[in-house]
């Protein structure tokens, strides 16, 4: 297996995207690219990480593109400016910057380091004492946030959408960052040994991206990628001619502000909890040794576990919504996708409103 591959392997098998794209071919060249890029003067690609809503793995995303680009920083979450500054001044790292939600505002100065890095020689000035002081800020940048950058940052980004799901290898950042980091160096080394090549495939390229990447920006941060990827993996380019393709259409879609995603991030979270309510109703009725359960049983038992029982009130289970809302059945209804409101059913004789064996089941299913 190549350091590639390897690479495309250690991505795949931790992450989700939301979209189907080879991510994985892309990041990994990202990764190696930034093991050349300042013998190379490349014009600057970032990585942008982005999901609609929390726990989507956007996080765990950054940390393991992170770990095999040369010298990544720690993950900084919303950090000043300032902090910025010296630290790219000091070390041109690959910088890792999660909750980057500042870069949305428009007078950010997160966002002007941004703006500026991407090409050799980009610097944001200062005032200091009398007189200014000059940093530079170009290096390898990967962020993440809720929703969309502002246009000129997303123009200049490979953006990935993550979104919640399985992965094979579920391991802890302690773990995966030694593996990570050792194929880190492979592919350094690769890289390396065909620096000059790359190079000038580089500086070759004058539209030679034109008929598959129409816009001029789209081709500007793709070309460092495409000569990397000439050189290790030539019979890859017809596979990331595709996901640049592909990444590069998705940007056409409307922005996300972390603003307008704030309800759906509060559906997720209350979807979360739907889930567990299906599973525990299956499993509370699937105990009776019934076909049916009332509604009234059935909340009896829900609200005697830890998860349930402080959300009993004359409206039934709830999650914690003043008005209401979060009812019982509501909440299945969120799962199984049809009309839950529970119905006539007969238990022992009676004729109450509640659920059968069959439909719970197939809640519980539903849920992941």
């Amino acid at each position: 297996m190549t350091p590639l591959q390897e690479a495309e392997r250690f991505v795949s098998d931790r992450a989700h995207f939301a979209e189907d794209v080879n991510y994985p071919l892309v990041l990994s060249l990202y990764a190696a690219m930034t093991h050349c890029y300042q013998q190379c003067l490349f014009v600057l690609p970032y990585v942008g990480v982005r999901a609609n809503t929390d726990s989507a793995g956007k996080t765990r995303l950054m940390q393991l593109i992170g770990c095999m680009c040369l010298r990544p920083t720690p993950l900084l979450t919303n950090p000043s400016g300032a902090s910025l500054l010296r630290r790219i001044d000091k070390d041109r790292p690959t910088l890792l910057v999660d909750e980057s939600e500042e870069l949305q505002k428009p007078n950010s100065a997160t966002r002007e380091i941004f703006n500026s890095g991407y090409k050799p020689g980009g610097i944001v000035t200062r005032a200091q004492g009398a007189g200014e002081r000059s940093y530079g800020v170009y290096c390898a940048k990967i962020y993440g946030m809720i929703g969309d950058p502002d246009h000129p940052l997303r123009a200049r980004s490979i953006m990935v959408l993550m979104e919640k799901g399985d992965i094979r290898v579920d391991d802890k950042q302690q773990v995966f960052e030694p593996l990570g980091a050792a194929i880190g160096l492979r592919l350094s080394a690769l890289v390396n040994q065909n620096v000059t090549a790359i190079e000038s495939t580089y500086l070759g390229f004058v539209n030679e991206l034109r008929s598959v990447l129409p816009v001029q920006r789209d081709r500007e941060i793709w070309e460092s990628l495409f000569a990397v990827c000439k050189h290790i993996v030539p019979d890859r380019l017809d596979e990331l001619t595709a996901a640049a393709q592909g990444i590069s259409t998705l940007k056409t879609r409307p922005a996300k502000r972390y603003s307008d995603l704030k309800q759906a991030m509060a559906d997720a979270v209350t979807y979360q909890y739907a889930e567990q309510l299906a599973r525990d109703s299956y499993q509370i009725a699937k105990a009776t040794g019934e076909r049916n359960i009332h509604t009234h049983t059935l909340i009896t038992e829900l609200v005697k576990s830890p998860t349930w029982k402080f959300y009993q009130n004359h409206k039934g289970v709830k999650i914690g919504d003043a008005d209401g809302h979060y009812v019982l059945a509501t909440m299945l209804q969120r799962i199984a996708g049809d009309d839950s409101n529970p119905k006539p059913v007969k238990v022992e004789n009676q004729l109450l409103r509640g659920y059968t064996l069959d439909w719970l089941e197939k809640a519980a299913a539903r849920a992941k």
